[in-house]
């Protein structure tokens, strides 16, 4: 399963909890990410200046964390993708991921928000001391960079008829409902 939706949809917190529910692996690029800042890794260090600005992390980076953890972590049970594919390239470098590891996308799922439903979600969270990207000139930066990179994944994804949509505005115990009725 992938999921999609803008930064601030909740899509960490859904697939936490929809990893959890189908024992399955949650695989997060944002939070692969900062945990290597965290640690201050030489990959951490490079990329978290970029990230506090909003810029994302180059495309081939993200893949080749992508490919490693599917080399390293069990994923015959399950996997659900967060943060990731963000553009053609890496759909179609996804897709050859997963045809090597004899895996297939049951789901893809675009959690919707509005623009500025995601702003103020995003500033309240910088606010309780959130993301060092939580600052309005960066939130701004990454919506724009959704709309332009994101949704032509989710093109890709709709010609073969994968892509669900559900409204990421309701409360996180709705939006959980409706992923479970998504993925019966």
């Amino acid at each position: 399963m992938v999921l999609f939706g803008p930064p601030g949809a909740g899509k960490g917190t859904q697939a936490k909890k929809l990893a959890k529910l189908l024992r399955v692996s949650h695989i997060s690029t944002g939070e692969m990410f900062r945990s290597e800042i965290k640690r201050q890794t030489a990959l951490g260090r490079r990329v978290a200046k970029r990230l506090a600005a909003g810029e994302l992390v180059s495309e081939v980076t993200a893949l080749c964390m992508v490919a490693d953890l599917f080399e390293k972590r069990s994923t015959r049970r399950g996997f659900i993708l967060d943060g990731f594919p963000r553009s053609r390239f890496q759909v179609e470098a996804l897709g050859k991921i997963l045809s090597d590891h004899r895996l297939s996308l049951d789901h893809v799922i675009n959690i919707q928000v509005p623009d500025d439903e995601v702003v103020s979600r995003l500033v309240k969270r910088g606010e309780r001391g959130g993301r060092s990207d939580d600052n309005l000139e960066a939130i701004l930066l990454r919506v724009a960079h959704y709309r332009e990179m994101i949704e032509p994944c989710l093109k890709s994804y709709e010609l073969v008829g994968l892509v669900r949509h559900i409204d990421g505005a309701k409360s996180a115990e709705r939006v959980f409902a409706q992923l479970k009725n998504e993925i019966k």
